[in-house]
Parts: C-alpha cells; structure tokens; sequence
C-alpha cells in the first residue's frame, strides 16, 4: 500500500489485500458528499494498477 500512496500519490487508498492478485479499494468524495468507490489490481511497484470494478457507493462509512 506504501507504494501506491508514497510513490503514485494516492492517498484515497482505503485498504489493500496482502495476497493474491492485490486487490486495492480508493474511496473518491465529490463537493457534495457522494462517493465513488473504485477497485483496481496488479498494485504492486514496477506495474500499473488496472481497473477491476466502480461504482457509486450509497454506504455510510
């Protein structure tokens, strides 16, 4: 996770798995509160993120 806030700048990184294909979950907050909830793989140094799954997250957290 150290590598996708130190090293790309994101810092809307919520959590991140240890294993498997390292899955990450970013939580973005608009001006009026609405939230968008995006997942991606292949987070580890040297390659890019790719997108797994968004959406619109309706949930309080």
């Amino acid at each position: 996770m150290n590598y996708l806030i130190d090293k790309l700048g994101y810092n809307e990184v919520e959590t991140c798995s240890g294993t498997g294909m390292g899955f990450c979950r970013f939580s973005f907050t608009n001006a009026n509160g609405q939230k968008l909830a995006v997942v991606t793989v292949n987070n580890q140094p040297g390659q890019k993120p790719k997108l797994q799954r968004w959406w619109i997250d309706t949930e309080n957290r």
